[in-house]
């Protein structure tokens, strides 16, 4: 061999082999598993990777953490390693979830967890992860699927579409306080509340619905105005709070008059119920459309939901406890 060459260390072999453990295993889910790592350098973020259904690309994408070691140490069924605080920091940052892979070489387990059930101790440079014994998706990926649907189920648009009749009604309610009290008075706590959570939500909307912010001020920019105009301290005037509203009602409503004219164009099937459902709220109408969930007639589904209701102690009337058929 000619001398001279460059090496490869054995951490950066185990490295590159778990990454190929893990993008193996995910591919045999037909998941789409790209590699991010950048050589030697780590800056905590190795694959993004993208999940399919049956052979539909779903465009929901999280990025992975993949940290690889010959034989795994376990300790009380879990295992724990060090990573530097910034590379935590990178993660909360992101827009797109972080899961974090611990690889163990030798036996070809794969165990997983969220990136933000973590959290650094105050004023330490490092932190340690830890992973636990039964989540390993070497045979089951079902858990981590099920985490990652939730997740997206929540975060993504059709999560934040879903709250849009609470958030109108809340949106009412606001509006109705407009001039309504003594310009110089602090907010009560409660609709203060509901008017920050009414605020970042519309904002929200807007993005998901393809609309730019940069001319709405931000939060903060109203608490600005506030104390130096009405000296407060914490909480809007109700002064600030009408100006606050009468502002960004045009941006709020073009947000809903673009929803309502997406929804009108769907067509009434199944898999548009709940939008045809918020379509009627939004327009007044009391007319609702429903599907049939066959999870109510399927009776081992309903044995273990009302096991892990028993688990926990609180059903009230056992329906479906082996004693019937």
């Amino acid at each position: 061999m000619t001398p001279g060459l460059p090496t490869a260390n054995n951490t950066n072999i185990t490295g590159w082999r778990g990454v190929t453990l893990l993008q193996q295993r995910l591919e045999r889910e037909t998941w789409i598993f790209r590699r991010q790592d950048s050589g030697d350098a780590d800056f905590g973020i190795d694959a993004e990777i993208e999940i399919v259904r049956q052979n539909k690309v779903t465009g929901r994408l999280f990025k992975g953490q993949i940290k690889s070691s010959d034989t795994v140490e376990w300790k009380d069924s879990e295992a724990s390693v060090s990573v530097k605080v910034a590379t935590y920091n990178l993660w909360r940052e992101m827009p797109l979830l972080t899961v974090l892979f611990l690889i163990d070489i030798h036996s070809g387990g794969i165990y997983w967890t969220p990136a933000l059930a973590h959290h650094p101790a105050s004023g330490r440079a490092s932190m340690s992860i830890k992973f636990e014994l039964g989540s390993d998706i070497r045979n089951d990926i079902g858990p981590l699927a099920a985490y990652l649907d939730s997740w997206f189920s929540l975060r993504g648009p059709e999560g934040v579409l879903q709250e849009v009749p609470q958030f109108h009604q809340i949106f009412r309610e606001l509006w109705s306080d407009v001039d309504h009290y003594d310009d110089p008075l602090e907010m009560h706590d409660e609709e203060h509340d509901r008017l920050r959570l009414f605020y970042q939500y519309m904002l929200r909307l807007r993005l998901d619905l393809g609309f730019r912010n940069e001319e709405i001020p931000a939060l903060a920019d109203w608490y600005a105005r506030d104390a130096a105009a009405w000296q407060g301290s914490g909480i809007l005037s109700w002064a600030t709070f009408s100006e606050l509203m009468k502002f960004t009602r045009p941006y709020y409503e073009a947000a809903i008059a673009r929803l309502t004219g997406r929804l009108e164009s769907l067509p009434l099937a199944a898999e548009n119920f709940w939008a045809k459902n918020l379509l009627a709220k939004l327009q007044g109408r009391t007319t609702t459309f429903s599907v049939m969930d066959p999870k109510m007639n399927d009776r081992t589904f309903q044995r273990g939901f009302e096991a892990k209701l028993r688990s926990a102690g609180v059903v009230k009337y056992p329906h479906f406890d082996g004693s019937r058929s």
